[in-house]
């Protein structure tokens, strides 16, 4: 006897996931250290600070390794039975961070709270975002395909992953030489 795990879509569970977030972040409330004025301060400094002298320290090398290691982690699961459970699980987490972020930031900072959350995501997760998704669709394609016997174009699946590698290196470059500005001038009106 086989048993599946039933599939639930993958947006739903990452707005649950938002919701559960936004209760979370307001019951943490200010204690969090992450979104403390002096963090925040520090922060400030070493952006104005690399302004001036136009050097921009984030390595695109180490962002590098931190996406592509998740990015290799998802490939292998869904070769697993794990993987319908893997991505459901990834999905809800993305929204659970996003949303007690949110709340972090609106309970410690007001209004300004949201140019937070919005110069912290933009413009490097519109790529992630798309690519992050598009790979949880491609590891559901590639378990339906090794474990449900469901046909697979490979040329497909691999031009598929050739797109999502490139969205991940677009935010990539993005999150390393963009991002940092934009954070810099919102973190100097905050």
């Amino acid at each position: 006897m086989r048993w599946r795990i039933q599939k639930l879509p993958l947006l739903p569970l990452c707005v649950a996931g938002f919701f559960v977030g936004i209760f979370i972040g307001f019951l943490k409330g200010q204690d969090s250290a992450l979104l403390s004025p002096e963090n925040l301060l520090r922060v400030k400094e070493c952006l104005t600070a690399q302004m001036q002298k136009d050097q921009w320290e984030i390595s695109a090398l180490a962002l590098g390794k931190e996406r592509i290691k998740w990015m290799i982690f998802l490939i292998l699961s869904a070769t697993t039975y794990l993987a319908p459970m893997v991505c459901r699980m990834g999905v809800a987490w993305l929204g659970l961070c996003l949303g007690s972020f949110t709340a972090m930031a609106l309970r410690g900072y007001g209004v300004k709270g949201i140019f937070l959350v919005a110069g912290g995501l933009f413009p490097h997760w519109i790529p992630y975002g798309i690519g992050f998704f598009e790979l949880l669709l491609w590891c559901e394609a590639l378990y339906e395909g090794i474990y449900q016997k469901r046909s697979l174009a490979r040329m497909g699946m691999l031009a598929r992953l050739a797109l999502i590698l490139l969205m991940i290196l677009t935010g990539i470059f993005l999150e390393s030489h963009v991002h940092p500005k934009i954070m810099a001038g919102i973190l100097q009106n905050l």
